[in-house]
């Protein structure tokens, strides 16, 4: 026991209770006073292979601090009954009983979504609380959460699973109360979604690119104690993951590299250097700009001229200028290949393409190449036209085509911050 107040002469009413594999309960005699050592005498046969289950009971009195504390041990004596030998069993600890401030505290789930994109359509989880109780019982009466940008969201949604508590419409703060007897039992936790029901994002309509993390804003909710009372909870939670969203939004996909047809192997000559598509998510998109990253040995050469080829088609849609690569020089291992089309790619549907180009110089066996696009550490920004973003180091530039008249100058291109599936690496090599 802890506590200067709290002794074992607090414990009156001292028994235990004992069964045998859940058979009749048997009891000892009651000790009206506690002490730190309490035998009891009991006289019962255990056979082999059985359980016996044991209880101890006392009633509790006297004062009871915050942080008082009470915990038992057991052990046992007898004797064998076909040995004779004596047996003691070594002091076993029960658990541990303590007087702790009770709370409601409130954390982030880590079921939380991760950072991404999203379009327009449809509901987006943004986010989920962790509510656990300590020490007593809540009801939850009254949950408080902020959205950084609402313009692309019609409603929001209290859920618990698959169950909507509530509703309210889409606001920069969103209250929600008497939405039901969601009660936290003590020392157990439940976990509550926000889901957003999304709007149209364009002219006259949300913004694109808007921002819609959600945060709970834990000094505007309120808990109700088993005892009547209500109080803000604890804790400073962390804000949901940062979570954007646009008219529609790109993928960009690996094609999966050939070994049977060779696309592994490296020879002099026109050779394929990355096979890549691109996916529009939630509607029409368009892209312009795109950086290669290249490894190569010394002596190797991508001569000037590296082509882009639709794979639907066949037909070469981009020879890129001698200024849009520096792999030409044998001396570089590393060296990058900038793609800019020379009109903006629109895409309604998935579409794969091709890179291509003439390999030349010192080739020899383990020679190799190896092309990968690598998304850019570039923070989210604002759209903006397509020569503000293309001149930074974004090395995917692309629209979601929702301005009105969208054009290479309007207020819709994007850098390539949250696109997560940018392509593995191809390598070619000599064998």
């Amino acid at each position: 026991m802890t506590g200067t107040t709290f002794t074992s002469a607090n414990l009156t009413n001292l028994y235990a209770s004992y069964s045998i594999d859940n058979g009749p309960t048997n009891t000892t005699s009651i000790k009206n006073t506690a002490s730190n050592n309490n035998d009891f005498s009991v006289s019962f046969s255990l056979p082999a292979n059985k359980t016996m289950s044991i209880d101890l009971y006392a009633n509790l009195s006297g004062t009871v601090t915050m942080g008082n504390s009470l915990k038992t041990s057991l052990s046992l004596s007898g004797n064998g009954s076909q040995s004779g030998t004596n047996v003691t069993t070594v002091a076993v600890d029960g658990q541990t009983i303590s007087n702790n401030n009770p709370s409601l505290l409130i954390t982030r789930d880590a079921s939380s979504p991760i950072s991404s994109l999203v379009d327009d359509s449809g509901n987006v989880r943004t986010v989920s609380y962790r509510f656990e109780s300590q020490n007593d019982t809540y009801t939850i009466t009254q949950l408080a959460f902020n959205i950084v940008d609402p313009s692309v969201v019609s409603k929001v949604y209290l859920k618990e699973g698959s169950n909507i508590l509530q509703e309210r419409p889409g606001s920069t703060s969103v209250v929600f109360s008497d939405f039901g007897n969601i009660q936290v039992q003590a020392n157990t936790y439940k976990v509550l979604d926000v889901e957003l029901v999304m709007s149209n994002v364009g002219a006259g309509a949300g913004n694109s690119g808007a921002e819609v993390t959600t945060s709970i804003n834990v000094g505007g909710s309120l808990v109700r104690s088993s005892s009547g009372s209500l109080i803000v909870p604890n804790g400073n939670p962390l804000p949901g993951n940062h979570i954007y969203t646009y008219k529609a939004f790109p993928s960009v996909n690996v094609i999966t590299q050939s070994t049977g047809n060779n696309e592994d192997r490296l020879t002099a000559g026109d050779n394929a250097l990355l096979k890549f598509n691109v996916v529009p998510n939630g509607g029409n998109i368009s892209w312009k700009k795109m950086v290669v990253n290249v490894t190569k040995t010394s002596g190797n050469i991508i001569a000037d001229g590296v082509r882009i080829v639709d794979l639907s088609s066949g037909q070469t849609i981009a020879t890129l200028p001698a200024t849009d690569s520096d792999c030409e020089d044998p001396a570089l291992t590393t060296c990058t290949i900038t793609i800019i089309l020379p009109t903006e790619e629109q895409l309604s549907n998935s579409k794969s393409y091709e890179i291509r180009g003439a390999i030349s110089g010192t080739l020899s066996i383990n020679s190799y190449i190896t092309a990968q696009v690598s998304r850019s550490t570039l923070a989210h920004v604002a759209p903006a036209p397509y020569a503000t973003v293309a001149a930074t180091t974004s090395n995917f530039v692309w629209s979601d085509n929702s301005a009105l008249a969208h054009s290479l100058t309007t207020n819709d291109w994007n850098n390539d911050n949250h696109i997560n599936t940018f392509p593995l690496p191809w390598t070619r090599t000599v064998k």
